[in-house]
């Protein structure tokens, strides 16, 4: 009955596979074969979990972030350049421009629970929230960035 699946799922692949001379060469082929099907099961679940672990890190949208800014521990990073950083800012941020944040990652040893970056568009905080979450920080990117949160600050001005 074995030899009958294993041959069904072998022909389809173009593989011709002996039948078993008796019981025990039967044996040892459900034996095998389930040895194999446990090795793919574990070797999927190892890449499943890290891609899920490398890719653990928040993007949340900019009307959250003040929830995150309340909480003790948490650091709010601009990582734009401080000229840009100057001209506009979201209120209690800390500059570290990229180039200079991606050295200094190396050396990071400050003990905070929450780490939020933000850059002009979204796509370099996205990178170093999930860079700081490997070296097991809490990281989070605001989604759309600095642009993100000007479109949503003047939204909500003209609300008011």
């Amino acid at each position: 009955m074995i030899y009958a699946k294993a041959q069904a799922k072998l022909e389809c692949m173009n593989f011709n596979l002996a039948p078993p001379a008796n019981w025990l060469d039967e044996l040892k082929l459900a034996a095998g074969l389930s040895l194999w099907v446990t090795f793919y099961i574990i070797m999927s679940y190892n890449v499943i979990k890290k891609n899920v672990i490398s890719m653990s890190f928040s993007i949340i949208p900019i009307q959250d972030l003040e929830n995150y800014l309340r909480r003790p521990g948490t650091i709010l990073i601009d990582l734009r350049e401080e000229e840009d950083y100057e001209q506009g800012h979201i209120k209690g941020a800390k500059n570290i421009p990229y180039e200079r944040w991606q050295v200094e990652k190396e050396t990071w040893t400050h003990r905070y629970d929450t780490v939020v970056f933000y850059c002009e568009r979204g796509n370099q905080s996205m990178y170093a929230a999930r860079e700081m979450n490997k070296k097991g920080y809490y990281a989070i990117s605001i989604a759309g960035g600095y642009q993100g949160y000007k479109v949503w600050k003047r939204k909500e001005t003209n609300a008011e």
